[in-house]
């Protein structure tokens, strides 16, 4: 069976786990929810974890995966994710 829906909003989902998920469900993915993950550094450029899915810390790669193999994706809710700026949106769909 393959998923068709993923909500990962307010749990502890690690970035690895996350990718896994995505990779073996791609073809059938149509509806993702990221809602609510963000990452700052500290003054030695260090993450520091955020969010309510404090393990997810590439929110942009991961984004440019499910936009590069989610081929079904109907909807991806990523509301509270931050460091999504407008800029990376566009380079996203252009």
């Amino acid at each position: 069976h393959q998923l068709r829906g993923l909500n990962v909003y307010r749990t502890q989902i690690d970035y690895r786990t996350l990718l896994r998920l995505i990779h073996h469900n791609h073809q059938h993915l149509e509806h993702l929810n990221l809602g609510g993950f963000e990452t700052t550094s500290d003054d030695s450029g260090e993450f520091i974890l955020l969010g309510s899915c404090p393990e997810l810390v590439d929110a942009v790669g991961i984004v440019r995966l499910i936009f590069a193999r989610c081929s079904n994706l109907r909807s991806l809710d990523l509301w509270r994710t931050y460091q999504l700026t407008p800029e990376v949106f566009y380079a996203l769909v252009y």
